[in-house]
Formats: C-alpha cells, sequence, structure tokens
C-alpha cells in the first residue's frame, strides 16, 4: 500500500509539471505589451479607454490637505495603472504664473519619472491636471507639481506666435516663474543612429532655453516599429506617445510624454511645453514602455514609438501640448521635398563617401 501512494505521488508531480504551460510562457512573449505589471508593481490596471471627468481650480480649493488622489500612467508596456497620491496644497505662484497644486506619490510600487509628464492627477474618475515638475534627489513620498487642466484647456483656442502676428490685441501667454526647488518632469528625447560619444558635440547646440523641459538620451534602435500584438491606435487619458522631431532609416529623435485628456478629436498633454514652437505641426505617435531606467537625479521610462502617426501637436505652449487627432493631420507645404545630404567620414578628412547619399 505504502508502495502504491508512493507511485501516485509522483504520478501526480510528473503530471502536475506536463500542466504547467509552455505554450502560455510563448504566448506572453510573443505580445511585448503584455506585461505582469499587476504582480511586479502591486497597483491595478486599466482595461480599455479611461475616462475621465475635469475638475477645476475652484473645486479643488475646497479640497483639504492630504485629499487621496490618483495618478495615471504607463510603468510597463501600454497598459496603464493606478498610482496612490495625495493633494498638499494650492500654490498660487505656480511655474507658469498660474496655480498649481502640490502633491505627493506616496504609492510604493513606483517613482516619479521622465516621461511622466501629462499623468493624469485627480480623485477617482476626476482629473484636476497634469504631473509636470518634480523635486530632484527625492525621497518617499516624492513631492510633485500638478499643472491645472484649467489652464490646459486654454491652450487649446490660445492663439500661437503664427496666428499672433495676424492679430492685434491677442493675449500674450503667462510669464515664466519657476520655483527654484522644484524642476520640470523633463521629456525624455530619445535618438538612435548617433553613437553615445557624439551627444556631448550635439549639447553644445541644445543651450537656448526652448529646451528646459527636455533632456536627449542615445539610445539603439531605428524608426517606430510595426504595432505590437494587441495594440490600439485610439487615444485616451494616461496614454504615452511619441512627438516626432525627425524620423528615417539613419537617426530618429522623438519625445515622450502623457496624455492627460482627450477632447474627441483633440488632446492635452505633458502640462509644460515641448519645445516651446508654439504653433506646431509635429506627428504623434503611440509609445510602449519598456519599464523605469533609475538614475540619481531623476529616473526615466524606458519607451519607444510604434506603428504610423495617429495625429500631430498643432500648439506648443507653456500650459501644456495640443494635439489633434486623425490620420489626415495636414503637413506643411504644398508637397514632399526631397533633401539629398552627403555623408562624410571624418577618418578620412571630411570626404564625402562615394555613393552614399
Amino acid at each position: 500500500m505504502k508502495r502504491v501512494l508512493v507511485f501516485a505521488g509522483i504520478t501526480l508531480a510528473i503530471l502536475c509539471q506536463l500542466s504547467c504551460s509552455p505554450d502560455e510562457q510563448q504566448t506572453q512573449s510573443e505580445n511585448p505589451i503584455t506585461d505582469n505589471s499587476t504582480g511586479v508593481l502591486n497597483a491595478p490596471r486599466f482595461v480599455g479607454d479611461v475616462v475621465l471627468e475635469n475638475m477645476y481650480e475652484d473645486e479643488v480649493r475646497k479640497l483639504a490637505s492630504k485629499t487621496p488622489l490618483e495618478l495615471i500612467t504607463v510603468l510597463e508596456g501600454t497598459s496603464k495603472v493606478i498610482l496612490q497620491a495625495r493633494l498638499r496644497s494650492v500654490r498660487d505662484n505656480g511655474p507658469f504664473g498660474t496655480p498649481v497644486y502640490e502633491c505627493e506619490l506616496i504609492d510604493e510600487s513606483a517613482e516619479i519619472a521622465a516621461g511622466m509628464s501629462g499623468s493624469p492627477v485627480g480623485p477617482p474618475g476626476r482629473v484636476m491636471g497634469a504631473l509636470a515638475f518634480a523635486y530632484s534627489y527625492s525621497k518617499p513620498p516624492y513631492r510633485f507639481l500638478v499643472t491645472p487642466i484649467d489652464y490646459m484647456e486654454t491652450a487649446i483656442e490660445h492663439p500661437t506666435l503664427g496666428e499672433f502676428l495676424e492679430e492685434e490685441g491677442a493675449p500674450g501667454a503667462p510669464a515664466l516663474a519657476i520655483n527654484a526647488l522644484y524642476g520640470p518632469v523633463k521629456t525624455p528625447m530619445v535618438i538612435t543612429g548617433i553613437q553615445p560619444h557624439r551627444i556631448p558635440e550635439l549639447s553644445s547646440h541644445l543651450s537656448n532655453s526652448k529646451f528646459n523641459f527636455v533632456e536627449m538620451f542615445g539610445d539603439i534602435g531605428g524608426a517606430p516599429a510595426a504595432p505590437p500584438v494587441g495594440a490600439t491606435t485610439q487615444l485616451s487619458a494616461g496614454d504615452m506617445i511619441g512627438a516626432a522631431v525627425v524620423t528615417g532609416d539613419v537617426t530618429n529623435l522623438i519625445g515622450f510624454g502623457t496624455v492627460t485628456q482627450v477632447y474627441e478629436d483633440k488632446f492635452v498633454a505633458f502640462g509644460h511645453p515641448f519645445l516651446a514652437d508654439g504653433k506646431s505641426a509635429l506627428p504623434i505617435y503611440r509609445a510602449v514602455t519598456h519599464g523605469i531606467l533609475s538614475r540619481l537625479v531623476l529616473s526615466t521610462k524606458s519607451v519607444s514609438a510604434y506603428g504610423t502617426p495617429i495625429g500631430m501637436i498643432s500648439k506648443d505652449l507653456y500650459p501644456a501640448i495640443v494635439g489633434e487627432l486623425g490620420e489626415g493631420f495636414i503637413v506643411t507645404g504644398s508637397k514632399e521635398e526631397q533633401i539629398t545630404i552627403k555623408v562624410g567620414d571624418i577618418g578620412n578628412g571630411g570626404l564625402p563617401i562615394e555613393g552614399l547619399e
């Protein structure tokens, strides 16, 4: 009888091993947006689009200090998660001459990272603004500043410089007055096709104040890839997007941030400017997150763009960027222009490489 029980136990163990699903593991590896963020991050995950109701300044001012809030962002793949935060105060002297909301991230499963700018913040089901500024070298709980949704919405109808020159008496944009304790949660601009040791040479050309809200990273990669399995072109609050400055076979330069709110065929994002260009026409891509890269000053998301453009940035202003959705967005210029670039070899005295243009 004892031998029978031992034999039965061995048989059950073998059956359990055979029932462990290598097919399931293979399915997960084939789907680059399938993630286990719920288990690893201990944060609930959204399924489908996120719909949030705006919460304006007069209502936010009635909230008590330490009121629980939710921050919605992507930490892995394209799945949005809720991170727990709370309100600390309303500050009237904000970075753009407007009020801002001082909050803190109390969720132990994540930290503030570059690429989170634009992440919607508010009570459950509401959005009162976008994560935009944070305190560098900080420890948990992480303090951050929120740009109110009120002022981000005004950017939709705010005249840009191109429109401003055509109209007399148009109001100017708010003045910049950043509190030195906080800095922007910068938009990571990922450049591929250029060796990292060349980045310092490029940095010498990026001293203009228009680059205060971006940080450039040299990385390995190419043009936006094919959409991951199960990916959607629909956009909702909390999604990651990429604003493409340059795309091509060799070099790509794309800035990444988070969508705050969607208004039918328009959206607002970032909670601060991208390049502060005013009127803009940069193509927008969906993006997938490959986790968080920990850094001493401020961590950053590892992100890449995919698919084809889903719209464009039409305005790049201080409270937010404004985007227009649709594959048929207008590109400036009446026709395509081909630009020929001759590539030289520095090691050969800068002489052009024969046959390479």
